[in-house]
């Protein structure tokens, strides 16, 4: 009986989307794809004296970057980033008297991070239901191929990882506090509140 027979089919099919080699032993050579390594950042801040005794001051930074997926075959490829991060902070310092000063600060901080699996063919998703009899998820993302894994031969074997992922995260805080100085003393009276929201969904394995 002919070995191929005992092939598994969907293996087979995504094998006969990889390009071919005309090297003896079956070399295949991925070129490089272009990465993003610049980020787009913004930052303010505003410093006010309402008076002798009160100074407010606000900030607030941003952070972007966005790399494309990149998908020439299945073994050039690269998986996509999108980050988009914010800062904002605010402070007050009331100064009583030269001895009481009462300091109010607040921050929020937002951050969404999302990625998606590069591995395709002419531009389009290749999903598992088109070889075998399953259904693809597309509760995070369209159905893709997001761990490629080929082993054997005299260079031993290639494993590329583009999971989706999906992060989406959300911070803030306030404190207030009161500091009174007398003699050789000092006195600290406050509150620190933090709360912090978290949702990761990654798919797939392993992350890269």
């Amino acid at each position: 009986m002919d070995p191929a027979t005992y092939f598994n089919a969907s293996a087979v099919a995504i094998t006969n989307l990889l390009p071919h080699s005309a090297d003896p032993v079956g070399h295949l050579t991925a070129s490089g794809w272009p990465s993003i390594n610049d980020y787009n950042e913004e930052t303010g801040r505003v410093d006010y004296n309402l008076n002798d005794h009160n100074r407010i001051s606000g900030h607030a930074f941003l952070n972007y970057f966005n790399q494309p997926a990149f998908s020439a075959t299945l073994l050039s490829s690269d998986r996509s980033w999108k980050v988009n991060w914010q800062n904002y902070g605010g402070n007050w310092t009331w100064t009583i008297n030269p001895h009481m000063v009462n300091t109010l600060t607040g921050a929020y901080t937002r951050m969404y991070d999302a990625s998606s699996s590069g591995l395709k063919v002419g531009g389009h998703n290749v999903c598992y239901s088109q070889f075998i009899n399953v259904s693809d998820t597309t509760s995070f993302s369209p159905c893709s191929i997001e761990d490629l894994e080929i082993n054997g031969g005299p260079g031993g074997g290639l494993n590329l990882g583009q999971n989706f992922n999906g992060i989406n995260r959300w911070t803030w805080g306030f404190s207030d506090s009161l500091s009174i100085s007398k003699g050789k003393h000092l006195l600290v009276f406050g509150i620190d509140t933090l709360r912090q929201y978290w949702n990761l969904t990654p798919t797939g394995w392993p992350f890269r």
